[in-house]
């Protein structure tokens, strides 16, 4: 029974393991202006533990997992090396097995083991076919890619070039403050802090390392005071090859996310990433973040081993208590009682006068009896034992309990 018990420890412990060391994550992406496409964030639903995902056996069905699961289509490029730029947050998974059948990363076989060996410039990434594809959107849509936040970044931009929609970055020599004020609000947010013709060089391996995206979308634009969409400026595109040297950069503001850019802001010297709701701060990831989920889940599989065998043990007592064979309760009987022989007291005769027993043993009490047919007397000789009745006392009405031992003579 206890080898049954053990083995059922084992397997809930590995399996509640599992299940709160990876399938209680949720993965997003981060730092490439949507959720199709960017480096991949790994999270508890409470945000206690997150942490990157190292590019370690990252592959194409590890990005078409991913993919699946935000409706982002298939992977057209998978990304290593931080291709969408560095921070100083820890790793929390790695070392995806997916295969063609897995919709999401978290039914895909993972490690823990080998995520102390991943550094900032190993993080794993992805671009959807949802995200590469520009025939969704309008023309003139524009992304920010490679911040710390969804308020900065090198610009992408949709646009249509030789009738095919797609998505293509934007010349420095093409941005202005008037372009700069159109993408920022075009975005949700009220205005600029910073742009530049010129890529900065936090954001540098967005255009460098993301090969999918190799062309200028926007080489000119001409934007009025008043724009709040690229669709109302004037868009030009020239055929020239891209240069990751010479690819415009926005800061925009008004969100309180913006106040982390990393370009202007805190975050970049802190190393922390904003996905637009929540601030990540620098955490030391490592052994704490991917062993602790194991822990929980082996104290959880102990725990749950402790309740089952209460129950069974419980189980056990009642179905005893049903099946046993019911014992009819023994009835206690006194021992009957022992009573001693009594002598035998004197009863006297119907004819005679009632006197007093004789209590002494050795005597013998003398009464005259009525003369007989010659007319002499006869003494009978009785013995002096007092007569019991039926229930073994002596006969109270006979004999006189303070008599003293004599003979008595009528």
């Amino acid at each position: 029974m206890h080898r049954v018990f053990g083995r059922v420890f084992v397997l809930l412990s590995l399996s509640l393991s599992t299940v709160l060391g990876q399938s209680d994550y949720t993965y997003t992406a981060y730092g490439g202006g949507a959720n199709c496409q960017g480096q991949i964030w790994a999270s508890t639903a409470t945000g206690s533990n997150y942490g990157n995902v190292c590019d370690d056996s990252w592959d194409a069905f590890d990005g078409n997992a991913y993919c699946q699961s935000v409706s982002g289509g298939l992977a057209v490029e998978v990304t290593t090396g931080s291709a969408w730029g560095t921070n100083k947050i820890g790793f929390l998974a790695g070392d995806f097995d997916c295969v063609s059948g897995d919709t999401s990363l978290t039914s895909c076989t993972m490690s823990f083991s080998t995520d102390t060996t991943c550094s900032s410039t190993r993080i794993a990434g992805v671009v959807c076919s949802a995200c590469s594809s520009a025939s969704n959107y309008p023309r003139g849509t524009a992304r920010l890619v490679g911040g710390a936040t969804p308020c900065e970044g090198v610009v992408q931009v949709a646009n249509e070039i030789a009738n095919e929609s797609i998505w293509g970055y934007m010349k420095g020599s093409a941005m202005t403050a008037a372009v700069a004020t159109t993408v920022c609000k075009s975005l949700g947010f009220t205005g600029y802090s910073a742009f530049s013709a010129s890529t900065i060089s936090s954001f540098s391996s967005a255009v460098t390392s993301v090969t999918v995206y190799n062309s200028y979308s926007v080489t000119g634009a001409t934007c009025g005071s008043t724009d709040t969409h690229l669709a109302n400026c004037t868009l030009q595109r020239a055929s020239e090859n891209l240069n990751s040297a010479t690819v415009a950069s926005i800061a925009c503001t008004g969100s309180s996310s913006c106040s982390y850019n990393s370009w202007g802001g805190s975050s970049y010297e802190s190393g922390g990433v904003h996905d637009g709701t929540t601030w990540y701060a620098p955490n030391t990831g490592g052994l704490v973040d991917l062993f602790l989920p194991i822990f929980m889940g082996a104290f959880g599989g102990f725990i749950l081993f402790i309740l089952i065998s209460f129950y069974v043990l419980n189980l056990k007592k009642q179905r005893k208590g049903c099946f046993a064979p019911k014992r009819r309760p023994v009835k206690k009987v006194a021992p009957a009682a022992i009573s001693r022989p009594q002598p035998a007291r004197a009863v006297p005769s119907s004819t005679a006068q009632a006197t007093p027993a004789v209590r002494n043993e050795a005597a013998l009490a003398v009464q005259p009896t009525a003369p007989n047919s010659s007319g002499v007397g006869a003494a009978s000789v009785v013995s002096s034992t007092p007569a019991y009745t039926a229930n073994g006392n002596a006969n109270e009405d006979v004999g006189d309990a303070g008599a003293d031992d004599d003979v008595a003579v009528q």
